[in-house]
This record gives structure tokens, C-alpha cells and sequence, in this order.
């Protein structure tokens, strides 16, 4: 599946200047085979489309993630050195997101582990708009879910390395949620609504960062502060989870 989203003129690129791409390349890599995995586990033994459907949610919301966090590595600086055909990647992903079937979702899945593996199909373009990679409701959904298993890390630290990818996922699902404004019902609310969107993303990706060095108060300390950002925007545009 090709993408047919264009890239307007300076609209919706993800510049240098974002947190998100001082996170390691391999930490983006992670989360792109967190979601693969993830989408492997939940149809890899399906047999029918009924079967399919008790997980097509779940997979949806994989696959969503899955195309942002490949169209985050389209940008990233060093996206050459982590050997994966990361514009393919996002089009798997959207493939994944929108299966209807069971089929569907192997088709996508297939091409996801092909685009990891660095098989580009040359057809894919690095251009393509964040907002509508996945939608407002699934990405509070995924939010919420890792943000969960993000709570349990920071307050156990027990397994720091890979809880970080939680906080990863918050940071990279926070650029589309700062081009997606359609929640906000007043347009001079629409810069509240950015700069909380960045700040979540500011603070998740130093929450990761500080995982990452094994930092246990600082990360609990961090954690606070998404919290904090997290309640805040719910509280002034109550965004539906």
C-alpha cells in the first residue's frame, strides 16, 4: 500500500529542533519492533476473519503507532545507520492500521518485517503528513496503555532499558497529537493545545533519556511532570480516552 498523503510546503515536518530526534535512532528502532511484535503476537495464529476481529483494535492502534514512529525515523539524523527502509516501514504500519481482514493484516505485517530488515521497495516517499497516521482516540488509547506499564517502571526501576520504550512511544505519538488540533473547539485555543502537546513530548523524551542512564529519581522526578502535563490537557480540552 502506497501512502497518498502529500507533504505541503513546511507543514507537518518534524525539524531538527524537535525533542523526539535526540532519542538514539536505536531507541525508535525498539518501538518499531515493539509494535511489529506486538501486531506478530496478536494474528499470527489467527485462522478467520472472526478471530480477526476480537483483535483488530489492538492491532489498528499498533499499526498507527508503527507508521509515526517510521515517519519520526524518516527525519532522524541518523536514520541511515539504523538499517531500516523506514518510509516502507510506515506504509506497513498504515497497511496494519487499516486490515480489514485477517489477510489484510498478514500482508502489512509481512511488509513491516521486510522494511525492518532494510528491504525497501523504492516506491516509498519520505513525505507524508504525521496527522492522520493515527487517530485522536487510538493514540490516547495507546498513551494510556503504555503510560500504565511506563507507571509500574518508574516506580519498581527494575527493568529500566526496556521500559523506556514506553515513555519513547509517548514522545513520538506526541507529534501528531501537536498537528491534530481538531479537538480544540476555540482556534485562540489552538497554541495551548500545541504547547501542551510539546511539552508532553519535551518531558517524555527526557524521562526516556533518564531511564536510559538509569536514573531512578530523576525519572521519578520527570514522571511527575508528564503526569502533571498529561492532567493539565485533559483537564482544559477534555480529550476522550
Amino acid at each position: 500500500m502506497s501512502l497518498t498523503l502529500s507533504l505541503a510546503a513546511g507543514a507537518n515536518v518534524v525539524a531538527e529542533e524537535k525533542p523526539v530526534l535526540t532519542l538514539p535512532i536505536a531507541d525508535l528502532k525498539a518501538e518499531a519492533d515493539y509494535n511489529v511484535n506486538f501486531v506478530s503476537e496478536a494474528i499470527q495464529n489467527l485462522e478467520n476473519d472472526d478471530a480477526f476481529k476480537g483483535v483488530q483494535k489492538k492491532v489498528k492502534r499498533a499499526g498507527g503507532t508503527l507508521a509515526v514512529v517510521a515517519q519520526v525515523m524518516v527525519h532522524h539524523p541518523e536514520k541511515e545507520s539504523a538499517g531500516v527502509a523506514a518510509a516502507d516501514l510506515r506504509d506497513a504500519g498504515i497497511a496494519i492500521r487499516d486490515a480489514k481482514d485477517v489477510a489484510a493484516a498478514k500482508a502489512g505485517l509481512e511488509a513491516a518485517i521486510k522494511a525492518y530488515a532494510g528491504e525497501a521497495s523504492g516506491s516509498a516517499s519520505d513525505e507524508a503528513e504525521f496527522k492522520g497516521l493515527i487517530g485522536m482516540h487510538d493514540m490516547m488509547e495507546v498513551i494510556a496503555f503504555r503510560n500504565s506499564k511506563l507507571l509500574r517502571g518508574v516506580k519498581k526501576f527494575r527493568e529500566p532499558q526496556e521500559d523506556k520504550l514506553h515513555a519513547v512511544a509517548i514522545a513520538v505519538l506526541s507529534v501528531p497529537m501537536e498537528m491534530d488540533t481538531h479537538e480544540v473547539k476555540d482556534e485562540a485555543d489552538v497554541p495551548a493545545w500545541k504547547e501542551l502537546a510539546m511539552n508532553s513530548q519535551k518531558i517524555a523524551v527526557e524521562l526516556a533519556k533518564a531511564m536510559a542512564a538509569e536514573d531512578e529519581d530523576a525519572a521519578q522526578e520527570i514522571y511527575k511532570n508528564l503526569g502533571a502535563t498529561c492532567k493539565e490537557c485533559h483537564t482544559k480540552f477534555r480529550v476522550e480516552e
